[in-house]
């Protein structure tokens, strides 16, 4: 069986003094207003053309190397740890080759639609360089903490604070002892569980001349996973329509909300429609993985009651992240020609089990606090990787 295996990576790391006008922020950001000409606006428009989002990209990320705005380091690996109030965060940074990602140590979550895998896979192609990493999360391995331990100790590379308030700090691993032990600590991990960046995953493995993807390996106790709201757009007679079918489903018990909070129980959903409702699922589910709340929200209420049978595709539903608590939503998120339904976050312990039984929840299951922002490490995919032990191009 193929474990994890690492490399290091050519790569350009953004400048601190560059950092605070290029990054957006890692943690939801709210209201904080965002500078013009941040990294977060490169994807807007990469679906309607990606090839020519790709294009422009490439041309910006060439200027911002060429004015100083990033530091070139060859045949890296890097420490990124991101801190925000009391909490801290630790990743590996490095690239995985193609017989390691398209193996079974690389384990997908989520569902992915094919449409996008495409467009994304011409952004790249344009692109030509890859600016968010892929996000994975392991169990707890004792030997790579250590080794990670060991190199924070010493006074980081680059520092920032960006928009969101949270701190970034890199260290740069180019001694060739640190990377084998680094690589070989990454080998006593059999699997890998993909938090962010399903697509792009599926996107190079179908691309058969991506010969290595630059991912950010957490621990899970490093991960905040949150859920995604999801809002049906339909018309108010509509609204009336599914909740009186919801008031009668003799599977799922239903009582009028007026301090709404966030279900922790994967029984339980919350939906507004004009006003809050909190249901339960009567039964318990088949099995674990049917018994998730994305799941049992999709397969139980979406599709038979909201005629969302492919929530990829189904332009009627909406994804919102859950940052705020649904009794400080605002009142244009609780449209009246809509029903907005709140499940309850999947752990990662639920993660790695779906991913182990080879099973995929629905698109927008998980949402990552504080995950990577893009443009912090930038690998050009003309230059990508180096062998530890050969230090040559790959």
């Amino acid at each position: 069986m193929t474990r994890l295996a690492i490399e290091p990576l050519h790569l350009h790391v953004v400048a601190a003094d560059a950092a605070v006008g290029l990054i957006p922020p890692a943690a939801p950001h709210g209201q904080t207003r965002l500078p013009a000409g941040n990294l977060g606006e490169v994807f807007d428009d990469e679906a309607a053309d990606p090839v020519g989002a790709g294009d422009r990209t490439r041309n910006r990320m060439q200027s911002l190397i060429e004015r100083g705005r990033y530091r070139r380091c060859d045949a890296v690996m890097a420490i990124h740890q991101m801190q925000r109030d009391n909490d801290t965060a630790t990743a590996l940074v490095a690239a995985l080759p193609r017989a390691v990602f398209t193996s079974d140590a690389v384990l997908p979550h989520e569902a992915t639609h094919s449409d996008r895998e495409v467009a994304l896979q011409a952004f790249l192609a344009a692109a030509a360089l890859d600016l968010s990493p892929i996000i994975l999360a392991y169990g707890n391995e004792p030997a790579l903490s250590e080794v990670i331990a060991t190199v924070t100790e010493r006074a980081s590379d680059e520092e920032f604070t960006d928009l969101g308030n949270t701190r970034h700090r890199i260290w740069l691993v180019d001694d060739r002892q640190t990377q084998t032990a680094l690589a070989e600590a990454v080998g006593r991990v059999s699997q890998a569980s993909v938090v962010d960046g399903h697509h792009r995953l599926a996107a190079a493995r179908a691309d058969q001349t991506a010969n290595a993807v630059m991912v950010e390996l957490f621990a899970d106790g490093d991960i905040e996973l949150l859920a995604f709201d999801r809002q049906v757009v339909m018309s108010a007679s509509d609204v009336a329509a599914f909740v009186g079918q919801m008031l009668q489903q003799p599977s799922i018990e239903v009582v009028a909300e007026t301090q709404p909070r966030r279900p922790a129980d994967h029984r339980e959903f919350l939906f507004h429609a004009s006003r809050w409702y909190r249901a339960r699922f009567v039964e318990p589910a088949s099995d674990l993985v049917a018994g998730l709340s994305p799941v049992r929200l999709q397969t139980e209420v979406l599709a038979p009651m909201c005629g969302i049978t492919d929530p990829r595709t189904d332009v009627r539903l909406r994804h919102w992240p859950s940052t705020t608590e649904p009794a400080n939503l605002s009142p244009d998120r609780l449209d009246a020609a809509s029903v907005y339904f709140v499940p309850a976050a999947v752990s990662m312990e639920d993660i790695h089990r779906v991913a182990c039984r080879r099973r995929v929840l629905p698109p927008k299951s998980t949402f990552v606090a504080g995950k990577p922002p893009p443009g912090i490490f930038v690998a050009l995919r003309v230059r990508y990787t180096t062998k530890i032990a050969e230090n040559t191009v790959a």
